[in-house]
């Protein structure tokens, strides 16, 4: 038998002018990120959209007109997507994680050491580390490659 999991990272605060970069993700266990991608991607189609990015949906929350993608959407239809998407994740994720830092505190202490990463390859490298923890703490059976 061979178990399998995925993790699939992202993040946020990389454009000009982000005081904070994040980057986390979610861990789906065998056939759990197929499932999620069919289940979203029947919710897609039924909304017309190609994708779900959460600034977009949320940046007319309250109001009618979205950005972007999803400015064909009306404000109760936009929150029903968004409530859909996070309750997906959480049926289908393993475990979720997250990292932050304020790049200008970073850059100020880390700049000292010559062999630290950039803020961005630190968060990458925070998030390794945390797939690491589950690894470790779930005593994943499966293979790491």
């Amino acid at each position: 038998m061979i178990n399998l999991a995925a993790a699939y990272i992202d993040e946020a605060g990389t454009h000009d002018g982000a005081p904070v970069i994040c980057a986390g993700g979610y861990i789906f266990e065998a056939g759990k990120a197929a499932a999620l991608n069919d289940e979203m991607g029947a919710l897609f189609d039924d909304y017309g959209i190609p994708y779900f990015h959460a600034s977009e949906i949320l940046a007319g929350q309250f109001k009618e007109g979205g950005k972007g993608t999803f400015d064909h959407l009306k404000a109760n239809d936009r929150d029903l997507l968004a409530r859909s998407f996070i309750k997906s994740i959480k049926e289908h994720s393993t475990y979720g994680f997250a990292a932050t830092v304020r790049e200008a505190d970073y850059d100020r202490i880390a700049g000292k050491y010559p062999d630290m990463p950039k803020a961005y390859g630190f968060m990458l490298m925070a998030c390794v580390f945390l797939v690491s923890r589950w690894l470790e703490r779930s005593k994943f059976p499966g293979e790491v490659f």
